[in-house]
């Protein structure tokens, strides 16, 4: 999931002057009404999945187990065709699993996208409640659902979603995908209502999980799978959409140094944004962090 970077919305702004401790800070804020039209369509695509799940599960399982009974009846007992069947009953509970994912998964997808945030927030909240039955757990339904509500400024609601799954997967490495934007995200919230401690500490969350996948994706040993070369091109682009991620949150905490007066910490981050800005592919924001950080840098020169 492509995360919008809020952690950067006022990143000029807070590097000229510093973020001064208990400063709430100000981000735009979406009013407008739920896309009604793909509210239903991605209510059609929840349903179909589900339905598609349902009997997939109930058709397959009833007719491989009876197949398996049939064969325990016979005499002699036709081991490889039972053997056949277990296989056949286990994959086919694994593809209804896998639908009942695609149904939650993409109605979230499809209605984040399309401004369907009723229908997005309402699947998320399901999800996340059958995070047990979900492949990989629901990272990805929280880092939804908690983006499309600070979008919406409801951001207690958006603080109240990271921290249930940071208790849940903040120790998951097979997460940091998700955890690494939900983080950023709940230390904007935190940023928002003043709560500077807080912010830095859902920061470096983020940057931890950050700095985890970029080491996971940059291992020389794991490029060498053939998923890793198959999704090479895609793999550039993404890694220099997470160095931007990357270069928002220094930038964050920087200020936030600056704010309190340490600036041998300040400094170090705006280094930090610099050196992830530099690798990120060209973009407003990219620009505009570097311009920031080099100003800055220029300022605290001899401290």
């Amino acid at each position: 999931m492509k995360a919008k970077s809020y952690e950067t919305a006022n990143v000029r702004k807070m590097a000229k002057k510093g973020t001064k401790i208990g400063q709430s800070q100000e981000l735009p804020v979406d009013n407008a009404p739920s896309n009604q039209q793909y509210d239903k369509l991605g209510l059609a695509l929840y349903i179909t999945a589900l339905t598609l799940a349902l009997v997939t599960f109930v058709g397959g399982s009833y007719y491989f187990i009876s197949q398996i009974v049939q064969g325990l009846q016979s005499k002699p007992i036709p081991w490889l065709m039972c053997i056949l069947m277990v296989g056949f009953l286990v994959a086919t509970v694994y593809t209804a699993r896998t639908l009942v994912w695609l149904g939650f998964f993409g109605t979230v997808m499809l209605c984040s996208r399309m401004g369907a945030w009723m229908r997005s927030e309402e699947t998320s909240r399901i999800a996340i409640k059958l995070d047990k039955f979900m492949p990989n757990g629901t990272g990805w339904a929280s880092l939804a659902l908690c983006q499309s509500l600070l979008q919406r400024g409801q951001y207690k609601e958006s603080l109240a979603v990271a921290e249930d799954e940071w208790n849940r997967n903040g120790e998951n490495v097979k997460q940091a995908m998700n955890m690494g934007p939900l983080c950023a995200y709940a230390g904007t919230v935190n940023q928002v209502d003043g709560n500077i401690k807080q912010t830095l500490v859902w920061n470096d969350r983020a940057l931890a999980s950050f700095n985890f996948m970029l080491e996971d994706y940059t291992d020389p040993k794991k490029n060498k799978s053939f998923m890793r070369r198959f999704a090479k091109s895609q793999t550039t682009e993404w890694l220099g959409q997470l160095k931007l991620q990357m270069a928002g949150v220094y930038v964050n905490n920087a200020s936030i140094h600056m704010g309190a007066r340490d600036f041998r910490r300040a400094k170090e981050c705006f280094k930090k944004a610099v050196e992830m800005a530099v690798q990120a592919p060209d973009s407003p924001q990219r620009s505009e962090i570097l311009k920031a950080s080099k100003e800055q840098l220029g300022r605290l020169k001899h401290s």
